[in-house]
């Protein structure tokens, strides 16, 4: 005899649509280049420099890989700096709201409204807490003059 047998209550199933992970919802890709333009001298960036920090941001692995691309004295191998579509939808849906301009030199700005709302998610110690600490430790350091050599950075034993 089968458990279902042994129940009395009727029950029915209803699919419900997925769950989308943090990392690949529009609203966190643009507090995240809210975030990386307000660590940003100038409040803004080259599309590159976007590309490489939207890669370093995303997870603890990815993080910490980043680090190691960056110290001079570690092995270069094992971490592909990817350029995710994701980016290009937040930078467009950010750009909609009046959140960033875009430059003709492939460049991003943080505009007023940017800038407020950056510094809104700066002050809410709940909010995307490991992003904000990545990016004070990481954000005015890495200069555009640093993004190209890892982009190029071929692989060392």
């Amino acid at each position: 005899m089968s458990i279902l047998e042994y129940m009395t209550i009727r029950f029915s199933f209803s699919e419900r649509p997925g769950t989308i992970p943090p990392d690949l919802r529009p609203v966190w890709r643009i507090a995240v280049l809210l975030l990386i333009l307000n660590s940003s001298r100038g409040k803004h960036a080259s599309l590159k420099r976007l590309h490489v920090l939207n890669w370093a941001i995303r997870t603890p692995e990815s993080r910490k890989q980043f680090a190691t691309r960056m110290d001079p004295q570690a092995p270069q191998h094992g971490a592909t700096i990817r350029f995710e579509p994701g980016l290009g939808r937040a930078l467009v849906l950010a750009e909609a709201e009046g959140l960033i301009q875009i430059t003709r030199g492939a460049t991003a700005q943080l505009t007023n409204r940017g800038r407020q709302i950056a510094d809104e998610i700066e002050a809410c110690d709940a909010c995307l807490s490991e992003e904000r600490q990545f990016m004070h430790e990481v954000g005015i350091h890495i200069l555009e003059k640093d993004i190209d050599p890892l982009l190029t950075m071929e692989s060392k034993p």
